[in-house]
């Protein structure tokens, strides 16, 4: 008489060990007991689909044809500037040193080869890690789609990208720098970096519908970024928070009357109009690289003027749920986040002032 075997037993149920690996066990058409494991319930899965010979890799080809092929589909998906960034990074820093082999046969020691490609002809940590992170993404869509069984990507250490250290100007500085820009064709932008925290993409995007100087008022309602064409266009802002009301300090009012005035009547529909279009950040960089020259200012980013108003207001106690509305955060946690190192000098001046509470004597 024939043993009767648990069909559940013959594909095999997965566990997780003791020492964090996930197994997975099946009877076998031979009647033995079999395992495969993985990092994780899905990679031991697979590798047991591997073993039963139920996974079969299809013919992706090349990894520069199969690339091609996922830009191609992200076109549905992406944003131009994203999708023209995914495609600068394999084309520059992946296809050539990857491109001729096969997807289903790119192994973790590629992968750690073209890593160290990066660091040994300079490329930027950012760079670096932007690259690494498509290819996996790319990868990941492979494995999805069983064309290779693991994503080589996955238990490899990416390389790190090293944060941009912020520079931010001192109450004195920031008045200094804006003194400088009197009578600036650019002094209202300069003037609302520093008093909204507005990102430049969304100060290039403004029209003059916009603003409401009587009551006050600047509507976020778009940002500039590059379009399919390579072309500056405005786009709806990233999020729906980036879409708020920001008020106007009298000293921003003044400076957006006088910036109207100075462009004249006929003119375009922008606050900031380059030639055809928005104008170009590149333009903004070099005017702003000149005027911290001419006010005897350290070199920062310009989207240090950002941090700088959101310090400020902070140093200042301003709640961080306020902040986070200035800014359009997504949520009051990245504020808190990015300008951590404000907030706690401001946690130990409350704890300042409630020790001086309790100190006092009781009536």
């Amino acid at each position: 008489m024939t043993a009767r075997v648990d069909p559940g037993r013959k594909k095999g149920t997965g566990f997780k060990r003791a020492d964090g690996l996930w197994v997975v066990r099946w009877t076998g058409t031979d009647g033995r007991r079999h395992a495969a494991t993985g990092h994780s319930a899905a990679e031991a899965k697979r590798k047991a689909e591997h073993k039963r010979g139920e996974w079969q890799p299809a013919q992706a080809g090349t990894l520069k044809a199969f690339s091609d092929r996922w830009l191609e589909e992200k076109r549905a998906s992406l944003k131009p500037r994203t999708w023209l960034r995914y495609e600068q990074l394999l084309r520059i820093h992946v296809i050539p040193t990857l491109g001729g082999k096969q997807v289903a046969g790119i192994t973790e020691g590629d992968l750690a080869s073209l890593y160290a490609g990066f660091r040994a002809s300079g490329v930027n940590s950012t760079t670096q890690a932007h690259a690494a992170t498509v290819l996996g993404t790319m990868l990941e869509a492979a494995r999805s789609r069983k064309l290779i069984q693991e994503n080589p990507v996955r238990n490899l250490r990416k390389p790190r990208m090293a944060h941009s250290e912020m520079h931010i100007l001192s109450e004195d500085e920031a008045r200094a720098l804006l003194e400088a820009a009197k009578g600036h064709r650019l002094e209202a932008l300069y003037v609302l970096a520093l008093t909204t925290g507005m990102r430049l993409g969304e100060l290039l995007a403004l029209k003059w519908g916009d603003v409401n100087l009587a009551g006050g008022i600047v509507h976020v309602r778009g940002a500039v970024t590059v379009g399919w064409t390579g072309k500056l266009q405005v786009m709806a802002p990233k999020t729906q928070r980036s879409r708020r009301d920001v008020p106007l300090v009298p000293i921003a009012v003044e400076a957006l009357a006088c910036h109207r005035e100075r462009l004249g009547s006929g003119a375009s529909d922008l606050l900031f109009p380059g030639r055809g279009g928005p104008m170009s950040g590149s333009t903004v960089y070099v005017a702003f690289r000149q005027l911290l020259e001419e006010a005897g200012l350290p070199r920062i980013r310009f989207h240090d003027l950002r941090h700088t108003a959101a310090t400020l207001l902070l140093a200042r106690g301003v709640s961080a749920h306020v902040v986070a509305g200035l800014l359009g955060h997504a949520n009051v946690s990245t504020t808190l986040g990015v300008y951590g190192h404000v907030t706690r000098g401001l946690e130990a001046q409350a704890a300042t002032q409630i020790q001086e509470i309790f100190a006092r004597p009781f009536s």
